[in-house]
This record gives C-alpha cells, sequence and structure tokens, in this order.
C-alpha cells in the first residue's frame, strides 16, 4: 500500500514537471528578465501582429500572464494590413484603447470590446487622442502630393488640420524613395501648440507651427528615425537604426544620452516612463531598461518566425499602463 501511494505520488510530479514544461514552451508571451524592485509596474499593452489575418490587442502583467485581449475585427483586419505599422494607445480618461489599422483606419475600442469611434481613411503608424478629444493621425505610406502625412480629426470625423510636406521640404534630402514618399512614422502635438513630425525617408524630425511652416528640424538622423518623444525637460527621445541605438538630443541637435541594447532587432517604439526608465519595442520584444541600460523586464514572443522576411510577426508599439494610484 506504501509502495502504491510512492508511486502515486512520483508520478503525479513527474505529469507536473511534464505539463509546466509543455506550458512554458507553447506560452506564447514569455518573460525572460524581471526585476521588481527596479522596474515601473503596471500592464503592458502592444498589438500582436505575428499573424496577420488574425491580428489582436493585448494586455499582459510584468509576469507576461494576459489580463485583456481583444481581436481585431475580420472585417476591419481584411481591410487593412496590420503589419505596416498599428498603433496601440491607452486612453487614460476612459481606459479606452485607440489603435491604427494601417491602410484601414483608426478605432477606439472600450473593455467591453465595443467600438465607440471610428475613421475609415488612410493611417498608419501613429494616431494620439489630444486634450481636446480631437485626434492626430499619420499617413505614412502616400506619395507626393497624394494625401496629407499629417493630418488632425475632430470628434465628427472632420478634418480640422492637415500637413502636406511637399509644401515644406523642398531643401530636405530624401535618402530613400521606397515605402511611400516621405514615410512619415510619428507627429506629436508639443505643448506649445506646434507639432513634430518624423519624416522617415529624410532622416529628419521636423516641428511645424499650425500653419505647417517648419520652424526647428533635426536632420541627418542615421538611419530611419523613429517614434521621436518630447521629454519634459525639452530635449528629444527617438531610436534610429543601423546600428540600433535610442537617442536623446537636445534643441540644439546634441546627443545627450544614449544606448545601444544588445541582440536587438529592428527598434521602432521608445517611451520615458516616470521613474526614468525606459521601455522599446524590437520585432519580437519589448524590452524596460533603466537610465544606465540594464535590463530589468523583457518580453519575448515565442513561436514566430525568425526570418527578416517575416514582415508580419512583430511588434511595433507598446505602453505601460501603471498600477492604479500610480502618477502616468
Amino acid at each position: 500500500m506504501f509502495c502504491s501511494i510512492i508511486k502515486i505520488v512520483y508520478l503525479g510530479i513527474i505529469i507536473g514537471i511534464i505539463f509546466n514544461i509543455t506550458g512554458c514552451a507553447t506560452r506564447k508571451y514569455v518573460i525572460e528578465v524581471y526585476k521588481p524592485d527596479k522596474v515601473y509596474p503596471g500592464t503592458t499593452i502592444f498589438g500582436d501582429t505575428s499573424d496577420t489575418d488574425t491580428p489582436r490587442i493585448v494586455e499582459v502583467d510584468m509576469a507576461g500572464k494576459v489580463m485583456w485581449s481583444y481581436q481585431i475585427p475580420s472585417s476591419i483586419a481584411r481591410s487593412g494590413y496590420a503589419g505596416r505599422g498599428m498603433d496601440v494607445e491607452w486612453i487614460p480618461k476612459t481606459d479606452n484603447i485607440l489603435y491604427v489599422l494601417p491602410f484601414s483606419g483608426v478605432y477606439e475600442v472600450n473593455r467591453t470590446k465595443k467600438i465607440v469611434w471610428s475613421f475609415s481613411g488612410s493611417a498608419s503608424h501613429d494616431a494620439d487622442r489630444l486634450p481636446n478629444g480631437n485626434t492626430l493621425v499619420v499617413w505614412g505610406w502616400g506619395e507626393d502630393s497624394e494625401k496629407p502625412e499629417v493630418y488632425e480629426l475632430d470628434l465628427k470625423g472632420n478634418v480640422v488640420w492637415e500637413w502636406h510636406a511637399e509644401e515644406h521640404i523642398e531643401n530636405l534630402e530624401q535618402h530613400r524613395s521606397e515605402h511611400g514618399f516621405t514615410h512619415a512614422n510619428a507627429a506629436v502635438r508639443l505643448g506649445n501648440g506646434n507639432t513634430l513630425i518624423c519624416l522617415r525617408n529624410f532622416f529628419t524630425l521636423v516641428e511645424v507651427d499650425p500653419s505647417g511652416k517648419i520652424v526647428w528640424k533635426l536632420e541627418n538622423l542615421f538611419r530611419n528615425p523613429h517614434d521621436p518623444e518630447e521629454l519634459p525637460n525639452g530635449n528629444i527621445l527617438l531610436n534610429t537604426r543601423r546600428p540600433q541605438v535610442i537617442k536623446e538630443y537636445n534643441k540644439s541637435g546634441e546627443i545627450v544620452w544614449q544606448h545601444y541594447p544588445n541582440d536587438s532587432d529592428t527598434i521602432r517604439y521608445n517611451h520615458k516612463l516616470p521613474n526614468g526608465n525606459i521601455i522599446f519595442t524590437e520585432r519580437r520584444k519589448i524590452v524596460e531598461i533603466t537610465p544606465g541600460g540594464e535590463v530589468v523586464w523583457r518580453l519575448r514572443l515565442n513561436g514566430v518566425s525568425t526570418s527578416m522576411n517575416d514582415k508580419g510577426s512583430w511588434f511595433y508599439k507598446a505602453e505601460r499602463i501603471p498600477n492604479s494610484g500610480q502618477s502616468n
């Protein structure tokens, strides 16, 4: 009898080990690094386009557990190209999620997975909900004179402001011509009312006033700048490629901080968190680092192709949602 009990217990342990190994092997979001005393705690929300036919928005906790997910409706997914710059943004005021389905439009979904606002049209890479309730949208795949690279929508979907690059960049050098005219990939409404626009094919950031005039620019950002962010000190955080590097520039164009991630693969997004850490995304990883460059949290997308030609299998942007009571 005693031997039978021992055998049952032993068998249970073996089954448990096998179950855990299998679970880890099949888990889609794997946490490779987590240092609780050094991270900015909260949940992380991102678009997962590892299957471009069924793209989804996912929110995970610090341990990688899925807390909320939303599969993009098939009618929307079929109308666009999820792997070409799907932006996801959390709206603190409503707890809704704003997302861009490239070539389809911009959509706002609530936590019950109901679309509460949408705009069908040329959009990609970036959409920001502004303090006045309007939405700033980027279109990065257009040709010159076709459509505005950046436009602002009111709550009814009316275009109330737009910026056409060809009218203002005659003195800028175009480094690349594929993937649209400018391949604009981000726009930020600044505190002074101007708009900061990232022109990837020109390796340039431009700040434009409400009339569209360029009032400041940062050129020769070798190579392929992405995701500029205005910091509280007035500096600009962004990332460039070849090599992959995250940089902080002052308004004089000087690099005052930079970080070269180890084993990085196509960085596309970076954001400074309230505790000074920086969260950024690669094709298959979301990483949080300290100002000294220490990796304190890293999530990896598991079970997808590692081919650079597999354009769908990557993250584009990710956002840390603070725990209740934290400052955002």
